[in-house]
């Protein structure tokens, strides 16, 4: 299985001769890009939710009134599973293509999240991307049916209680990274601390 990330110029031109499905992201009241023809396209979906991996504590309090920011949600992710799963029982599906704006977070946090939740090593897309970790980590949630977010190297339930310095910080392959800065942190392994480098 391969898997290609797009922003949304790339998708309006792609050509595929492997036969795929699509994901197409954009944010809410845009209309879906119009694809190519493609007779090896297998399947399409389409999304609309912000590139936000939280609601700004600002917005929290005017929702509404100001801007009404739209999340990726639990249902965005179980449709994507659902899509996904329907078209892998199926031997001919031999790529997932996924398009955002962009192409850098939430098309990556997509395609992230499913390999990881197949099972598959997502480590490439860390390190080519900046994947969205709410796209991701309810990809993971709605695989795996709990709240689980590994930090150092140990799963940890985000249904119980855990420090709040741990709630935005997942294990990347390799370093560790604040999805909230995007800032990998490096760890002093004489006092087991942790600090934001660029």
């Amino acid at each position: 299985m391969k898997f290609r990330v797009l922003n949304e110029y790339a998708a309006m031109a792609y050509k595929e001769e492997l036969s795929h499905i699509i994901i197409s992201i954009c944010s809410p009241h845009a209309k879906p890009i119009r694809l190519p023809e493609n007779k090896n396209r297998k399947g399409y979906l389409f999304l609309n939710f912000h590139d936000l991996d939280h609601l700004p504590e600002a917005d929290k309090i005017c929702m509404g009134v100001g801007k009404p920011y739209q999340l990726f949600t639990d249902f965005q992710a179980s449709l994507i599973w659902s899509f996904v799963d329907e078209h892998l029982v199926t031997p001919e599906i031999d790529m997932i293509i996924c398009n955002c704006e962009a192409g850098i977070s939430r098309s990556a946090g997509v395609i992230a999240g499913i390999k990881a939740g197949l099972g598959l090593d997502e480590s490439d897309i860390f390190d080519q991307y900046l994947p969205n970790s709410l796209v991701y980590r309810k990809l993971l949630e709605a695989r795996q049916g709990k709240m689980l977010f590994q930090v150092d190297g140990k799963n940890v339930n985000m249904n119980e209680h855990v420090p709040a310095r741990f709630h935005k910080v997942v294990r990347v392959p390799g370093k560790l990274v604040n999805f909230v800065t995007r800032k990998r942190i490096k760890r002093n392994e004489s006092d087991q601390s942790t600090k934001e480098v660029l």
